[in-house]
């Protein structure tokens, strides 16, 4: 067999451009995985996290009397088959969010693969992985990035099922399943594809496999809920806290509790840009504002030419004046964004997304052309921002990481602007293709970007929560970052609690009875209960506004707080001074 020319080898790669992108997407994604979760470890992992390993030891068989069944199972029910085989360990749980974080990144470059071409794929897969709202919650533990990367691949199915075979309905719907199961208000993925249904009507016409993957999908969430029934009495508790009122009463003690509806729009561009990088390089920050500009630019052209192709013509007057039809379509369009800016944070969230909803139908079928090949999918990314903005805008618990189900939808849209100005401009200049060296540049500035945020998780106070503080104030708590930090509420979640480990082994050391004794804690009992496998107890604002009453009530032996009280009953027995503040232990007299 001759050997091939340069020629026919450049094109073989050419050919199989795709694959080499997807391959190298892995393995870069897999090396900053890695980091972080060696980052992770050192920082410790988060509330949430020891709900959720705690609910996977009760799934292996092997639960120590701890457990929040209130909590998503999906992640837990997955960490769970590795503590079967052995793997007992907070990093086992840091794993699984690690791998499902890569899984998201592949569905990720495949449904952008559907839009744009490899290298542009391959470039909005790298913005999603530059974002620091979701490098510092990659391999954390919690069900952010699990049930985003879920969410992705529903998604992407979804479009596959409209435009390629109906048959992916079988696998659109049980993976929205596995996303809600792993986050419950993942399920506003269903207005995307419900949306996306509906535009593409004809796809009605194969409503045996739309059936067929709805069916499906219940074979998922059946055993949900009959452990849901088994564990609380109500199968459908957990989703009444999550969906049943714009405010959560469940944790309103937590400084996340904030009614401002504009709390993601301020701190949104801490979220998605390296505000350090940005700080120690004017030629950075003069690099990211001219492209902020270009793609503002790019979705500029990208609006204009929609109005231009759509079947909206110049003369907008003359044809909303003579087109009856068209002008009650305008006209409903009007009425329900008024509708929906009149009840927007006055009625139940979910109600405001199925408003605008149909508003996104309304506007579609004004603007939908037989030019426009892609308007469909660029609608479904505008409703899949607006969707998660409208309802986390609403709900009453804010916190950063709630950017991250808005976080590929994101990445979709820069790629979309870079294309849009780039296919506008003529970047070639002496037969050089400006276009290749600009993407080579920004491929390199991401992860260079990347690469550099990591670094600062791991060496800066702020960002790896060794800056991170909690006081007890008016019977709630106060938390505190002890440092300036110009990076809005990024880092307010992230905090580092290694020493809850020396506060477990002091108890086990003092006391080896300690499991059948009666032990509560202020705040911290999660953490506690995981460290020493036996349950621990908390109290409720009110009650600790008599707190020596309340832990009599329970025959309550230890107490554990986070500020030096009077307890009538107790004595203080060790005092520890913390990375986060004071922590005491008290035992009954």
């Amino acid at each position: 067999m001759k050997n091939m020319s340069q020629d026919q080898f450049i094109s073989k790669i050419k050919e199989n451009n795709f694959i080499i992108f997807l391959i190298i997407l892995i393995i870069i994604t897999s090396i900053i995985t890695y980091f972080k979760i060696l980052i992770q470890i050192s920082i410790s992992p988060q509330w949430d996290s020891f709900d959720f390993l705690a609910n996977a030891l009760y799934f292996s068989g092997n639960g120590f009397g701890y457990a929040d069944f209130i909590r998503p199972p999906l992640l837990s029910f997955l960490t769970s088959i590795l503590f079967r085989l052995g793997y007992v360990s907070e990093v086992t749980i840091m794993a699984v969010d690690g791998f499902l974080f890569i899984f998201g990144i592949i569905g990720l470059y495949l449904f952008l693969n559907l839009r744009f071409n490899n290298l542009q794929s391959f470039i909005g897969s790298l913005f999603y992985i530059s974002f620091p709202v979701v490098l510092l919650w990659v391999g954390a533990g919690y069900t952010d990035i699990a049930s985003t990367s879920f969410s992705i691949w529903a998604i992407y199915f979804t479009v596959l099922a409209v435009k390629r075979n109906s048959k992916y309905f079988y696998l659109s719907f049980p993976f929205l399943i596995l996303a809600f199961l792993s986050r419950f208000p993942a399920m506003i993925t269903i207005f995307l594809i419900i949306f996306y249904i509906l535009i593409n009507r004809e796809i009605l016409k194969e409503y045996k496999s739309i059936l067929g993957g709805i069916f499906t999908s219940w074979l998922f969430i059946i055993p949900a809920f009959i452990f849901f029934w088994k564990s609380t009495g109500n199968p459908f508790l957990p989703f009444f806290d999550a969906y049943g009122s714009s405010a959560s009463t469940g944790a309103v003690e937590r400084f996340a509790l904030n009614p401002d509806v504009l709390y993601y729009i301020k701190n949104a561009f801490y979220c998605f840009i390296n505000m350090e990088l940005l700080d120690a390089s004017i030629l950075m920050a003069l690099i990211v504002f001219i492209l902020i500009i270009i793609i503002f630019l790019g979705i500029f052209f990208y609006l204009r030419n929609i109005l231009r192709s759509s079947k909206i013509n110049k003369n907008i007057i003359y044809y909303f004046k003579f087109k009856k039809s068209n002008s009650i379509v305008l006209y409903s369009a009007i009425l329900l964004l008024v509708l929906f800016f009149f009840t927007f944070n006055k009625i139940n969230y979910l109600i405001s997304d199925f408003i605008f909803l149909i508003f996104s139908l309304v506007i579609y079928t004004l603007l939908k052309d037989n030019e426009l090949k892609n308007l469909d999918i660029d609608f479904l990314v505008f409703l899949w921002v607006t969707s998660f903005l409208i309802f986390n805008s609403i709900f009453q618990i804010k916190v950063i990481r709630y950017f991250i189900p808005m976080a590929p939808a994101l990445a979709y849209i820069i790629v979309l602007g870079l294309n849009e100005f780039s296919s506008k401009i003529n970047f070639k200049i002496n037969r050089i293709n400006l276009k290749r060296i600009l993407s080579l540049f920004l491929i390199v500035s991401l992860l260079f970007s990347t690469g550099s945020y990591i670094y600062k998780l791991k060496n800066d106070p702020v960002s790896n929560g060794n800056s991170f503080s909690i006081k007890p104030q008016n019977n709630t708590f106060k938390f505190e970052i002890r440092s300036k930090t110009h990076s809005g509420e990024l880092y307010f979640e992230n905090y580092n609690t290694n020493d809850l480990k020396s506060v477990a082994e002091w108890l086990k050391n003092y006391d080896p009875d300690y499991r059948n004794k009666k032990i509560y804690a202020d705040y911290f009992w999660p953490h506690l209960s995981w460290y020493l496998k036996t349950e621990i107890g908390g109290l409720s604002r009110k009650e600790r506004i008599k707190t020596n009453e309340g832990l009599k009530k329970r025959n309550v032996t230890y107490y554990i707080a986070l500020s030096d009280i009077k307890l009538k009953d107790y004595s203080k027995i060790k005092h520890f001074k913390t990375n986060f503040g004071e922590v005491i232990i008290y035992k009954e007299k």
